[in-house]
């Protein structure tokens, strides 16, 4: 899957993941709140180029479904959705 993004995506997920490392070896007293602002941090950089690369890449496997197929997640994006059957 690597291949699939560009050489600036993959550098700024890189760095951004770098920097949290660093970030977690060097703070050893920060409460619960400043982890979770950090987490967010790295999402907020992450997340998107991880939708690109996995939205690029369903078209790869042969089969799946699309993105936003029905069935596929919840109406709140959860997860799959299980449906009663008689």
């Amino acid at each position: 899957l690597g291949s699939k993004l560009s050489a600036d995506a993959k550098k700024k997920a890189e760095d951004a993941v770098e920097d949290a490392i660093k970030w977690l070896d060097r703070t050893t007293t920060a409460d619960k709140d400043e982890y979770e602002q950090k987490q967010k941090d790295l999402e907020q950089v992450c997340m998107p180029i991880m939708g690109k690369l996995y939205s690029n890449s369903a078209s790869d496997f042969p089969g799946a479904a699309p993105s936003g197929a029905k069935g596929s997640t919840s109406a709140t994006g959860r997860g799959p959705v299980v449906e009663e059957v008689d």
